[in-house]
């Protein structure tokens, strides 16, 4: 069963995904939103 963490990072990469089409351009996770040290969810 997939948790929140992997959720949240489906979401990303489906809002990368999405911001690529639009400009075209490759869209890195990291760009989006700055992740904690540890994921500890």
């Amino acid at each position: 069963m997939a948790g929140l963490q992997a959720g949240v990072l489906a979401s990303l990469i489906g809002i990368a995904a999405r911001k690529s089409i639009e400009t075209g351009q490759t869209i890195r996770i990291d760009d989006l939103v700055t992740f904690p040290l540890e994921w500890n969810w």
